[in-house]
C-alpha cells in the first residue's frame, strides 16, 4: 500500500487530522505526508 492509499484509508475511518497526526499513525514522515496530501488535492 503507497503513502497515498494508507493517508485515504485513516481518513475515512477517522475524524479530520492534521498532516502531523496523519504521519504518525501510518508511520512516515510528516513532509512526505504532506508532498502526498498536495499530489491528492491536486488530482481531485
Amino acid at each position: 500500500m503507497n503513502i497515498k492509499e494508507k493517508i485515504i484509508k485513516l481518513l475515512k475511518d477517522s475524524d479530520p487530522l492534521r498532516s502531523g497526526e496523519i504521519a504518525k499513525k501510518i508511520g512516515e514522515e510528516k513532509n512526505e505526508v504532506d508532498k502526498a496530501i498536495k499530489e491528492l488535492k491536486k488530482n481531485k
